[in-house]
């Protein structure tokens, strides 16, 4: 499904338009036939005669569609707003295309990034929900669009080459905090990083350490998310490289998890099972 869809993006770039005609063939695959079968699969569900799962068409699927534009009924003409967002999505894609694997100065993907960052000096957070407009501009839709071709280059469903998203920009977001899959979530409320404490406490006590795996859940918790989040907060920190609202750690918070034998370093040598369980037994009583 995902290489259909990237050849779907394909298509609509070369042809300004991503509703190929029943039987038509682009690049040897025959997308016409998979387009119309999508809009079978959709037909269906809305009409009740199947659910999600039996129609094989689920709500990811259905959302990525609604975010290029795609036209589900074609007996019904599309809308001058629905027509625009239509090109405006195609036009997006050629002129990222064009500058595909660089990201030049005053490039379309520089001017998105940076209001990214603006929004999240103002809303301490960079993960605005599809449909938010910021200072006139579209950034949820942006927002969404980078996960989406994040998430097709990471399935290796196709090659580096035809998503356009590069390494570099890829390591911009990162830099910033960027979150990549909003199910694994690594930044906490302020009013909930004291139940996360809590939380990597009772986690230490447990198995002598603090060091979560990335993915790992605890207690329904994305903890391992979360201390990664902390590292980066305190990375940043020491080498004074982001005055970035959202990542940013009190002192008092680094005092805390000090205090625990937290370790900022996950390279640096763990400290013996004893010491932890004490540490952090210790916190625990008081």
């Amino acid at each position: 499904w995902d290489f259909m869809y990237q050849l779907l993006n394909e298509f609509g770039t070369e042809n300004n338009h991503i509703s190929p005609s029943q039987g038509v063939l682009f690049k040897g695959q025959k997308l016409g036939d998979w387009v119309d079968d999508q809009r079978n699969r959709y037909r269906l569900r809305q009409q009740g005669q199947s659910d999600a799962s039996t129609s094989s068409m689920c709500d990811e699927h259905i959302t990525l569609l609604n975010s290029i534009g795609f036209v589900w009924d074609l007996s019904s003409r599309l809308s001058d707003e629905a027509t625009s967002a239509v090109q405006k999505g195609i036009d997006f894609a050629k002129s990222e295309e064009k500058e595909r694997g660089s990201i030049g100065e005053g490039s379309e993907w520089d001017f998105m990034y940076q209001l990214l960052n603006e929004f999240g000096t103002e809303n301490n957070h960079i993960s605005p929900s599809q449909g938010v407009l910021f200072k006139g501009q579209k950034l949820g839709d942006w927002v969404v669009n980078q996960r989406n071709r994040y998430r097709l280059l990471q399935k290796g469903h196709v090659d580096a080459s035809s998503i356009t998203i590069s390494q570099q920009q890829i390591n911009r977001l990162n830099d910033i905090g960027f979150v990549w899959d909003l199910e694994n979530q690594p930044q906490a409320a302020p009013d909930e990083w004291d139940s996360m404490f809590e939380l990597l406490l009772d986690y230490g006590i447990e198995y002598d350490h603090l060091s979560p795996s990335v993915q790992e859940l605890y207690k329904g918790q994305e903890l391992g998310q979360w201390v990664s989040h902390l590292r980066l907060c305190y990375q940043k920190r020491v080498n004074r490289s982001s005055t970035l609202p959202w990542l940013q750690i009190s002192d008092q918070r680094i005092s805390l998890l000090n205090e625990i034998g937290f370790k900022w370093d996950v390279t640096t040598p763990v400290q013996g099972k004893a010491s932890i369980h004490g540490k952090v037994c210790g916190i625990k009583k008081e």
